[in-house]
């Protein structure tokens, strides 16, 4: 199941399937290179426009790449919300399909990144490319699951 939500665009949103990040309370902006993505546009839209934004999840999902991307290459931010093959900061998942330029679409199953996102519910999402090997933490009265998959 896809989660979606609205927020106000800050920017001009080219197309869909561009990396998202939160931009105050209501808004939502694309992602740069150093950014925390919360979600993938749907649509383009003008600033001050409402945008639906699919929240990012465990799966593979359509993304816009920024240049030549190999299939099976770790796959990072790169700017205006655009990916790019991985070569620091946060790496976001691994291409399952290929790119050869600047806005080709490509399938990227999404995977360990350098932080956990929280949804606009609050709820935490860890997004992990291997088995979990402790016990999740989470605080009394709260539940965690897990899924693990392998491209490989």
């Amino acid at each position: 199941m896809t989660t979606v939500f609205t927020r106000l665009a800050t920017q001009e949103i080219a197309g869909a399937n561009l990396l998202l990040k939160a931009d105050g309370t209501d808004y939502a902006d694309l992602c740069g290179v150093g950014d925390t993505p919360i979600g993938v546009s749907t649509h383009s839209c003008d600033a001050n426009y409402v945008q639906t934004v699919r929240a990012l999840s465990p799966a593979i999902v359509t993304l816009t790449a920024s240049g030549a991307i190999a299939f099976g290459a770790d796959v990072g931010l790169a700017a205006n919300g655009k990916v790019a093959t991985w070569t620091s900061g946060a790496r976001i998942g691994r291409a399952v399909s290929s790119a050869s330029a600047d806005g080709d679409e490509i399938e990227v199953a999404l995977a360990e990144s350098s932080e956990s996102s929280v949804s606009p519910s609050g709820v935490e999402v860890a997004i992990l490319d291997h088995p979990p090997t402790v016990a999740p933490g989470v605080p009394s009265g709260t539940s965690a699951f897990a899924l693990h998959y392998t491209t490989s």
